[in-house]
């Protein structure tokens, strides 16, 4: 339920008319994390992975990917985002303050748990995905 309100918010109110969120699978029943931790890692994967896509000024896909497993689950959400060298310039120039402080919460959660979190940046390609694994 947490996860679909975020996702619902999310997507309604912070996503440009450019960006297309796709979701694929759904999360099983969760007992071992918190609800609040589950929230603290999803809203600051979706919101990073949004103010990635919404930097492109042409349409491009959010995708968002739930998978359980026997013992753990996964989030993944990948972005597009721009394709240049200007990107960290660009990034450094429009950061706030709380800049980091999400990718920070998002791996003391995974610690926590013993689960692990993954980010990979291409911006050859454009894309940016994080995705992040803890236990049912």
């Amino acid at each position: 339920m947490i996860i679909d309100s975020v996702l619902n918010y999310g997507i309604s109110h912070t996503c440009s008319a450019y960006v297309k969120p796709v979701v694929y699978g759904r999360l099983p029943e969760i007992v071992s994390v918190s609800a609040m931790d589950l929230c603290t890692v999803f809203s600051n994967m979706l919101s990073n992975a949004i103010k990635g896509a919404n930097l492109l000024e042409e349409e491009n896909e959010l995708v968002i990917r739930f998978q359980g497993g026997e013992q753990f689950f996964s989030i993944c959400v990948t972005n597009q985002t721009k394709k240049n060298e200007n990107v960290e310039r660009e990034k450094a120039e429009n950061s706030d303050r709380n800049h980091g402080h999400g990718l920070k919460k998002i791996k003391e959660v995974a610690e926590k748990y013993t689960g692990e979190f993954e980010q990979t940046e291409d911006l050859e390609k454009g894309s940016f995905r994080m995705q992040i694994y803890l236990p049912i």
